[in-house]
C-alpha cells in the first residue's frame, strides 16, 4: 500500500506545474463556498433579530430603521391620544457620502435608550444625562474597522464627537454610533423632529396599521429582516453557481488524473504482476487525488478566511461575524470529498474494463 502510494505522489510531483493548477481549481470553489457559507451564517446571526413586544411607528415611504423618515412632535400627540403614555423617539440615519466613511448613526433617548436593546460596554462609560455634548458610544465593530478606542474622536458629517464608550450587542448594531437625541437632532437640523417613535405592541395598533399623515406601524427589526432576506436570495443564487462550478470541477479532476494514470499504465501493470492486488489502481489514483484536493481545500479554507472575508464585508457595507463554524468546515470537507471521489471514480470505472496483464503484454 506505502509502495502504491508512493509512486502515485511521486509521478504527480514530476508534474508540479499541472497539480498547481489542478490544486488552484479545487480551491476556487471550495473558498467561494465557504465564504458563502459565512455570509448567510452572519446575515442570519446579525439581521434576523425581531423586537418581541415593540414598535415602530415611520413614515411609509421610508426606512426608518436605517433612514429616511422624519416625523414631528405632532406624532407623539397622537401616539398619547391613543393611549400610549411615553413613546420613545428615536433618530436612525445615516451619516457620510460613501460606504467607505458611511455610520449608522443613532440618536438616543438617553433615560430610556437601555431598555430598548440589550448591549455589553466593553470599554469606558455609557450615555447618560451627565455626558458631555458631543458624546457618542460606538459598536466595536465599527471602532475595530475605524481604529478607535475611548477617547478617540469620531467624525460625523464634519463634526467630531468623543467616544464615551465602547458596546457589543451580537447584532448589525455594533456598526453603530449612538449620540444623544439631542446631538442628532442638531446634526440632521431636524429641530424637535425624530425619525421614529417606538411604542410597545400591547395597544390599539399592530403590525402594518396606518396613521393619518402618512405614518405606518412596523414590528421593531423587520426592516432589517427583510434587507437580510434580500442579501439571501443572492447567496441562494450563488450557492447554485458554485455547487455547478465544483461539478465542473470534478470532472476536470476526473480527465487529468485518468490522463496520468493512463500514462502510467506499465508502472501499474508491473505492480499487479509483483503481486499487488487488483486495488493497485484505485490505490494509486486516491492518492493522486488526494495530494491535490487536501492541500486545495486548505487554500480554499485561508482564501475564504481572508480574501473571502473582505470581500463579505465590502459586500455587506458593515462588519459581519464571519467567524467558522464546525458546522462550516463539515460542509466545506463535504464539498471537497465530493471532489475527490468523482474524481476516482471515473477513472477508477474506466480503469476496470481492461486487463492490466494484456495491456503489460501489448507493451
Amino acid at each position: 500500500m506505502t509502495t502504491v502510494t508512493i509512486v502515485g505522489i511521486r509521478e504527480l510531483a514530476r508534474r508540479w506545474r499541472l497539480a498547481l493548477a489542478c490544486l488552484l481549481l479545487v480551491a476556487v470553489p471550495v473558498g467561494l463556498f465557504l465564504s458563502l457559507r459565512l455570509f448567510l451564517l452572519g446575515m442570519r446571526a446579525e439581521y434576523s433579530r425581531i423586537s418581541a413586544g415593540m414598535l415602530v411607528v415611520q413614515k411609509s415611504d421610508s426606512m426608518g430603521e436605517i433612514y429616511g423618515s422624519r416625523l414631528g412632535p405632532q406624532t407623539a400627540v397622537q401616539l398619547r391620544k391613543l393611549g400610549y403614555e411615553n413613546p420613545i423617539p428615536a433618530i436612525q440615519d445615516i451619516a457620510g457620502t460613501t460606504i467607505t466613511n458611511a455610520v449608522l448613526l443613532r440618536g438616543v433617548d438617553l433615560l430610556q435608550y437601555p431598555a430598548l436593546d440589550e448591549f455589553q460596554i466593553l470599554a469606558g462609560q455609557k450615555l447618560d444625562l451627565s455626558s458631555p455634548p458631543r458624546s457618542a458610544m460606538i459598536g466595536y465593530r465599527l471602532a475595530e474597522a475605524r481604529g478607535l478606542a475611548v477617547g478617540d474622536l469620531i467624525s460625523l458629517r464634519g463634526r467630531d464627537f468623543t467616544v464615551t464608550a465602547i458596546f457589543k450587542t451580537g447584532a448589525y448594531l455594533d456598526n453603530q454610533a449612538w449620540v444623544s437625541l439631542t446631538d442628532a437632532q442638531a446634526l440632521f437640523n431636524f429641530g424637535q423632529d425624530v425619525s421614529v417613535y417606538i411604542i410597545p405592541d400591547d395597544g390599539p395598533l399592530h403590525t402594518g396599521d396606518t396613521l393619518p399623515g402618512g405614518l405606518v406601524v412596523a414590528q421593531r427589526g423587520e426592516m432589517m429582516r427583510q434587507i437580510g432576506e434580500e442579501y439571501l436570495s443572492i447567496v441562494n443564487f450563488m450557492g447554485w453557481v458554485v455547487q455547478i462550478m465544483a461539478g465542473a470541477t470534478a470532472a476536470m479532476l476526473a480527465n487529468i488524473i485518468w490522463r496520468l494514470a493512463w500514462q502510467q499504465r506499465r508502472e501499474m501493470s508491473l505492480l499487479r504482476s509483483l503481486g499487488f492486488g487488483a486495488w493497485t489502481p484505485g490505490l494509486y489514483l486516491a492518492a493522486q487525488a488526494l495530494a491535490i484536493v487536501l492541500p486545495g481545500s486548505l487554500l480554499g479554507v485561508l482564501a475564504a478566511q481572508t480574501v473571502g472575508t473582505e470581500v463579505i464585508q465590502h459586500i455587506a457595507g458593515f462588519g459581519l461575524d464571519t467567524t467558522f463554524e464546525s458546522s462550516t468546515l463539515l460542509s466545506g470537507g463535504a464539498l471537497s470529498l465530493a471532489i475527490m471521489l468523482v474524481g476516482i471514480a471515473v477513472p477508477v470505472a474506466w480503469f476496470r474494463r481492461f486487463d492490466l496483464a494484456e495491456l503489460l503484454r501489448s507493451e
